[in-house]
């Protein structure tokens, strides 16, 4: 070989090292950059992860295109950079190294255990409760919505005063508040577990455990997502992997449990049981438990509350991430489920179908997961209902008509404008406001129309409290919002928490309760006034409303 034909070689294959590291410096950059640093080309994570790689490779190839190199070196730089993307992909999917680079750890923490509240002497007591309290996921009537208490105008620049600070094992469950105890599920070691603390101190009271740890795709082994109800003395709660618990809410001791997907022949979702038990008593019916484990016949079920018996079970629909939701559809009291396959309603007495809507959000894993929310409307027999879903898939207004025993299903208007992806939404006079995908938004519900698009929280939850929008981020930050469709502006902000933050908030007067996977803490939130004062507005708190759609 002559001296210009080993320079040629020799800088042929420089030339190719330097576009090969390029080629992988690039797309791990872009995968960096769209899946931790909350980058959003799209109203689709994964259009944006694919779009965002094929822009760095376009540009890495030009850039090699440039240099001239030979093709043989221009495959094998590909080559490596299909590699690369091949092993990325695996190691997502296995779950492993991915954790780590989203700051989270691969086993559960250990165990916590603060020393007990009480003693065996004096148990747990759930005699005093209150108007505020939070007994059940997203609240008395599960929409988000905190009665009779009004915010400060003016916060501390440090933000509330902590109440108490206290480690959890993992888990995106919320917290159920009554009297002054609240209710969290943890996943503690090789047990998923629930947890009832002292309101005002943070202590440990009693712990309940079942053996399990709940194995799944990405984010899928951190613990328990559902949150617990308190009704009439018990603690209804259920695991990722699908057991359904009645506890003694004065010691935890489990009074029955049943594993609901083994009782209705079914198999787990991708990423475990989330829906939140449902607990309703009715004055012809004895109490019922809803859940919903999904597949043939078993889409909703209805578990005798003080037995653990199956009353019914009925649907045919894929499960979903959605919890069962009380309605009065057309004047008729019902159950709402948005399956993985449909938004539908069930009669109280059998479970039967008595409408449905279909509504699939990524058909690969019918990942639904918004709360439809019930807007009744000046006609007795005639009910709107919104669903969101994210993804990709968008919202809907439906309007629900009876006419006898039939229910005839209109859309009023569908579009694109709200995506819903891990949260719920509010509403408030005639307007939605939720996260579309990871940028909050404000809907007029007549019109489906945006009003404003504003504010990055990542996938985070909210909730309602009188004319203001309390939204817990997903990087732990708390931040005040007002409720106003003319315009969007964040009053206030301060943080809680730290890493990723999927758990819904809970305010119980003038207490807030907010939890990660990792730690759980206090807050006394500054009010206008005392609760109970002329200058607080209780009228959020309707008790005929509250027992006609049940707990």
């Amino acid at each position: 070989m002559s001296t210009s034909e080993t320079y040629r070689a020799t800088s042929d294959r420089g030339k190719l090292l330097r576009t090969t590291l390029m080629l992988l410096a690039f797309s791990f950059a872009a995968l960096v950059g769209v899946q931790l640093a909350d980058v959003t080309l799209t109203d689709a994570p994964a259009a944006d992860l694919i779009l965002a790689i094929w822009a760095t490779q376009s540009a890495a190839l030009v850039w090699a295109l440039w240099l001239r190199l030979e093709r043989v070196h221009l495959g094998w730089s590909l080559a490596a950079l299909l590699l690369f993307e091949t092993g990325w992909a695996f190691l997502f999917f296995t779950c492993v190294p991915w954790r780590l680079l989203a700051g989270e750890a691969q086993e559960p923490p250990p165990a916590v255990h603060a020393p007990p509240r009480r003693s065996a002497e004096a148990p747990v007591t759930l005699d005093e409760t209150s108007p505020f309290d939070w007994p059940a996921f997203r609240g008395a009537q599960r929409d988000g919505r905190v009665a009779g208490v009004r915010l400060a105008a003016d916060w501390p620049t440090a933000g509330p005063s902590e109440v108490w600070r206290q480690p959890v094992g993992a888990g995106w469950s919320s917290f159920a508040v009554v009297g002054d105890y609240c209710f969290t599920q943890e996943q503690r070691g090789e047990s998923e577990t629930v947890v009832c603390y002292e309101l005002a101190t943070g202590r440990e009271c009693w712990v309940h455990r079942d053996d399990g740890v709940f194995h799944g795709y990405p984010g899928g082994d951190y613990g328990p997502r559902a949150t617990p109800a308190v009704v009439g003395g018990c603690v209804y709660s259920l695991g990722a992997l699908g057991v359904l618990n009645c506890l003694d809410a004065t010691n935890g001791e489990a009074r029955w449990s049943v594993d609901i997907l083994a009782d209705n022949n079914t198999h787990n979702c991708h990423y475990g049981m989330c829906g939140s038990p449902l607990v309703l008593d009715d004055l012809v019916l004895d109490d019922l438990v809803f859940v919903s484990p999904g597949g043939a016949g078993a889409s909703l079920v209805a578990y005798d509350a003080e037995s653990g018996a199956k009353v019914w079970s009925a649907g045919d629909d894929q499960g979903s991430y959605s919890s069962p939701q009380p309605a009065v559809i057309g004047g008729r009291r019902q159950v709402l489920l948005l399956s993985g396959d449909s938004l539908s309603g069930h009669r109280l007495e059998d479970g039967k179908v008595t409408w449905s809507y279909p509504w699939v959000s990524n058909p690969d894993e019918k990942n639904n997961v918004c709360q439809p929310v019930v807007l009744p409307t000046a006609k007795e027999r005639v009910t709107r209902v919104f669903i969101a879903s994210g993804y990709g898939q968008g919202c809907v207004l439906l309007e629900i008509t009876r006419q006898g025993d039939e229910f005839a299903l209109r859309e009023v208007w569908s579009n694109r404008n709200l995506k819903a992806k891990f949260s719920s939404v509010v509403v408030r006079d005639g307007f939605v406001y939720g996260l579309d995908e990871r940028i909050l938004v404000c809907l007029d519900l007549e019109t489906g129309q945006r009003r404003w698009k504003q504010g990055r929280y990542g996938f985070g939850q909210l909730i309602l409290i009188d004319d203001v929008l309390l939204v817990q981020a997903e990087s732990g930050d708390v931040a005040l919002v007002g409720a106003d469709p003319s315009a969007y502006e964040e009053f206030a902000r301060f943080s809680p928490l730290s890493n990723r933050t999927w758990n819904h908030p809970v305010v119980a007067g003038s207490r807030l309760l907010v939890r990660n996977a990792s730690e759980a803490a206090c807050y006394e939130l500054p009010l206008a006034g005392k609760m109970g004062d002329s200058s607080i507005r209780e009228a959020e708190f309707n008790e005929a409303e509250f027992n006609e759609a049940g707990r």
